[in-house]
């Protein structure tokens, strides 16, 4: 505790209400996407049919995967995973 029993407080923490105020809550978001591999990329190849020379890549599922986001928002990170359908793998 300071001398005098008081804390000084910076202005942009004061509360309003149940609401602190930080001005980095206003900046840019981290979002980060998962995706499912062979789901994603059946819906791109029916969405996109015609469209798409070599099919669907890597780069063609991550364009996709950016329009999730929001404006105020960036991309953190993008996780993949690709797992074959339940009636498709048999366990060992």
């Amino acid at each position: 505790m300071p001398v005098g029993g008081q804390q000084s407080v910076p202005p942009w923490r004061k509360s309003r209400g149940d609401f602190v105020f930080c001005p980095w809550s206003l900046s840019v978001k981290k979002a980060a996407i998962l995706v499912d591999g062979e789901w994603f990329r059946r819906c791109l190849e029916i969405a996109l049919k015609g469209q798409l020379p070599h099919g669907v890549t890597a780069d063609v599922m991550y364009r996709n995967a950016l329009l999730a986001l929001a404006p105020h928002e960036e991309l953190f990170r993008l996780f993949y995973y690709d797992f074959p359908n339940a009636h498709v793998w048999k366990p060992p």
